[in-house]
């Protein structure tokens, strides 16, 4: 028997006793599902939770302005810009106060600001990802234009002769 085939078997096997267990007690097994659930609906919520998650998506953003610059006229970016520079700002001054400082874990303070400082992250978050997919309708906008335009000139090149 092969090292694959024996841990396969082994994992179902600890899958199939792990249903039964749960099949056996409805109690733990509703119980389990609602954890389950309650971890989605948070995660669907809180969809960042960590500077590491947004820093991601920043940077990502970052490499899509990146784009729309290199491949939309100067004067597109404009509509962009006063976002990007809000976004930029609340980053950075998430991203410091990440490392400032913190209460004790076990007092009320801490859990206030923790909270106050999820919620920040999360709506830069969204906002980042908002940005992201207007930049990406917006550069699709673009090649689509340009396409247009190129199409035009060769079914029509008389009209586009100087």
């Amino acid at each position: 028997m092969s090292t694959s085939s024996l841990s396969h078997e082994i994992s179902s096997n600890i899958v199939q006793d792990a249903l039964a267990y749960l099949l056996s007690r409805p109690a733990i097994a509703v119980t389990t599902s609602l954890l389950i659930l309650l971890v989605v609906l948070f995660r669907r919520r809180y969809p960042c939770l960590s500077l590491s998650t947004l820093e991601k998506s920043f940077n990502r953003l970052e490499d899509a302005i990146q784009m729309y610059k290199e491949e939309c006229p100067p004067h597109y970016y404009s509509t962009f810009h006063e976002k990007w520079l809000k976004i930029k700002g609340d980053f950075s001054s998430l991203k410091s106060a990440h490392h400032g400082h913190w209460d004790p874990v076990w007092t009320l303070g801490y859990w206030k600001l923790r909270m106050d400082h999820v919620r920040k992250m999360v709506a830069c978050y969204e906002r980042c990802e908002d940005m992201h997919k207007a930049l990406q309708r917006a550069i699709e906008f673009y090649r689509q234009q340009q396409d247009s335009l190129h199409l035009d000139v060769y079914n029509n090149p008389l009209a586009y002769t100087v």
